[in-house]
């Protein structure tokens, strides 16, 4: 038997997805800045505060679109691959952390 799903696509989809990263962010916003501070350092949960900040008082997602590459970035570990830097510092000690 096949169900029949209605079918999103274009606009309507990115609304959607829009409301349901605000949605995620408004209760995961302060863990999120938690994670790149860990991570990165004061200044990386300054960058991902003010994004969570400016996403909560209803900023479209496209106006933070580079500041929330970045971010990314550090928390899927992109950055730790620079062993000189602060980031692979930052994780080394989470790791040893036993």
């Amino acid at each position: 038997m096949h169900v029949m799903r209605p079918s999103i696509s274009g606009a309507p989809l990115q609304r959607l997805a829009e409301q349901e990263f605000r949605d995620w962010l408004r209760e995961n916003g302060d863990n999120l800045a938690d994670a790149a501070d860990l991570l990165g350092g004061a200044a990386w949960a300054a960058r991902a505060s003010a994004v969570v900040a400016g996403l909560r008082n209803g900023d479209a997602v496209a106006d933070h679109k580079a500041e929330l590459h970045a971010p990314r970035r550090l928390l899927t570990l992109d950055l730790v691959t620079a062993l000189q830097g602060q980031e692979a510092r930052l994780f080394a000690c989470l790791v040893n952390r036993r």
